[in-house]
C-alpha cells in the first residue's frame, strides 16, 4: 500500500513505499531509492556507465562477480576500475576470484585499456592475491575499510599495467 508524502522543496504529492523513496526535483528528474532491479534496469545501468560485468554462476548460486568501469573522459580512457570484486566466503579457496580476474583482465585488454585499478583491504591476503596477478601497489588510505570485527584496515591502490595495448 502507498501513502503519499508532500516533498518539502516541491510541494508535490510522492508515493511512498518500503521498497522505494521517491524525490522530485525541478526538471522533471526523481530520486528513487531502492527501485526494483529489473532485467532492463540493470542493462541500462551497466551500458550507461560504459560498465563490464563478469559473473560466476555454479548451480543456481551467485558465488562471485567484479565489475570493469571504464572511464568516459578522453583524458582517462586509456583506464578503468575493478569494482566490487567479490566471492562469497563458502566458495573462496575453489579458483573462482583468479577466473574473474583473469576475465576480466581478457576484458580491458579487448577494449585496449593500458591499466587496470582497483582498491582492496589492506590485509597481506587480498594484497598477495592481485600481486601474484601483476597488481603493484600506489598507495594507501590509513583505516579506511572496516572489517566485519569492528577493526580498520588500509584501504590499499593497486594497478595492473598490461603490455601491448592500445594507448
Amino acid at each position: 500500500m502507498h501513502s503519499s508524502r508532500a516533498d518539502s522543496r516541491t510541494g508535490s504529492q510522492l508515493p511512498r513505499s518500503s521498497a522505494a523513496t521517491f524525490l522530485q526535483l525541478p526538471g522533471g528528474a526523481r530520486v528513487v531509492s531502492h527501485p526494483e532491479l529489473t532485467t532492463a534496469l540493470e542493462s541500462e545501468m551497466v551500458r550507461s556507465c560504459g560498465a563490464h560485468l563478469v559473473v560466476v554462476r555454479r548451480d543456481d548460486e551467485l558465488p562471485g562477480w567484479p565489475t570493469i568501469v571504464l572511464n568516459r573522459d578522453h583524458t582517462q580512457s586509456h583506464w578503468g576500475w575493478l569494482k566490487r570484486m567479490h566471492v562469497l566466503p563458502e566458495a573462496q579457496g575453489a579458483g573462482i576470484g583468479s577466473a574473474m580476474l583473469d576475465a576480466a583482465v581478457d576484458i580491458c585488454r579487448s577494449v585496449g585499456l593500458s591499466q587496470l585499478y582497483l582498491t582492496t583491504d589492506g590485509q597481506s591476503g587480498p594484497v598477495d592475491f592481485y600481486g601474484n596477478k601483476g597488481f603493484v601497489e600506489v598507495g594507501r588510505m590509513p583505516r579506511n575499510t572496516l572489517a566485519a570485527d569492528g577493526s580498520l584496515h588500509d584501504e590499499v591502490y593497486m594497478v595492473r599495467e598490461f603490455e601491448n595495448a592500445q594507448a
